[in-house]
């Protein structure tokens, strides 16, 4: 079976290039410090051939950001605990999550550094993330896995802000597991207190 990269069009692989390329130079100069003239070199390509595929430095960003924004929603959908899962699973369920989040994170380190922690973006994003946390911890409140003593949006606060730091440290690979241990054990205990 062939790579999705190598399928594509001369084209499709041009715009990928360009992409790829945008979300290095985002990452390590930001958006007001990016020129298209930056990108196209890098990319070996011409400023024609950029504006072929975007038609602005802002749209090539928004492109990044809205894959980005859509690859995060579908992986926070997924985490949603199954209401079938045993209370005793609780600890390792939140731990998966969190390992699943740091992967998913760590393997997209530019477009993470930029949605989650440059402007004019991150605030956005932060939002946007926290929502999405909510909308599984209402739910998972419903279905009686965390306390119900602590409104859903403090919960998903704490846990972005805990993801968060956790980013800032900027945790390798090889760590990843148990990172996630100690943190799902923080949160555990801080999710599941009941008075």
């Amino acid at each position: 079976m062939q790579s999705k990269k190598s399928s594509l069009t001369k084209g499709e692989k041009t715009r990928e290039r360009l992409l790829e390329v945008a979300a290095d130079l985002f990452a390590e100069k930001q958006f007001h410090g990016t020129r298209i003239s930056d990108i196209v070199q890098a990319a070996g390509v011409t400023q024609p051939s950029f504006y072929s595929y975007f038609p602005s430095k802002e749209a090539i960003y928004q492109q990044l950001i809205a894959r980005f924004d859509e690859e995060l929603e579908e992986l926070v959908v997924s985490l949603l605990i199954d209401a079938a899962l045993p209370r005793e699973n609780v600890l390792s369920n939140l731990t998966e999550s969190f390992h699943r989040y740091l992967t998913f994170f760590t393997s997209n380190r530019n477009l993470t550094r930029i949605s989650l922690f440059q402007q004019p973006q991150d605030a956005e994003t932060r939002r946007k993330l926290q929502r999405w946390i909510a909308r599984n911890m209402r739910i998972e409140q419903e279905r009686g896995f965390f306390s119900a003593e602590v409104p859903v949006e403090v919960l998903a606060g704490c846990y972005l802000g805990v993801l968060l730091q956790t980013l800032l440290q900027e945790p390798q690979s090889e760590s990843l597991a148990a990172i996630s241990l100690e943190r799902g054990k923080f949160l555990y205990g801080g999710l599941t207190f009941k008075p």
